[in-house]
Order: C-alpha cells, then structure tokens, then sequence
C-alpha cells in the first residue's frame, strides 16, 4: 500500500480511536466523551456562580472543569520546564561562592 493511501486511510479513522489518540492528543476522546466533559464542566460553572459572590463570566473561569487529554499534555511540558529551570537555579546556588557579610 502506498503511504499516501495508508494516511488517507489513518486520517479517516475516528477520534477516540487509539491510533488517533496516538497521532493527536486532540483526537483522544470521542465526540460523546468531548460533549460529557462540555455538561459537567457546565454543571460546575452553574454550581459555582450559584454559591454566589461572582458573575456568570467569573463562574465559568474560575470553576473545576474536566481535564482534556491535551491539556494533560500542556501540563506534563510545563512541569517538566518548571523542574529544568528548578535544577538549574540550584546548580547556581550550589556553585555560587558567597560571602559573608559583615553588615
């Protein structure tokens, strides 16, 4: 089978799909699962500005929504730059010659 074809065919697949979820992080979930996550972090906007002392705009900011595979992604990356830039702000300390002071 030519590559081309084979990609045509993998695109083709639907989303939710392992391969899919492989290819694209996006394409992890299906359209119903995508929908569910919509409803309850919905409810969560309602229940949030329900408790009160925000606006409707706040509420839909500020409250817990379902995390989407992609976004687990984002995270994981900026963890992992958060850690490099921890060490290396470490290695500067350990390696910095200080000295007392006096005053």
């Amino acid at each position: 089978m030519p590559v081309a074809e084979a990609v045509d065919l993998i695109s083709t697949l639907p989303d939710g799909s392992r391969t899919a979820s492989a290819l694209s992080p996006s394409r992890a979930w299906s359209p119903e699962k995508q929908r569910a996550a919509d409803v309850i972090d919905a409810m969560w906007a309602v229940a949030t500005w329900q408790a009160g002392g925000v606006t409707q705009r706040q509420a839909m900011e500020r409250a817990p929504h379902a995390v989407r595979p992609w976004e687990r992604e984002q995270g994981m990356r900026e963890a992992a730059e958060a850690r490099r830039r921890a060490a290396a702000v470490r290695e500067r300390i350990e390696n910095t010659k200080w000295e007392e002071d006096d005053g």
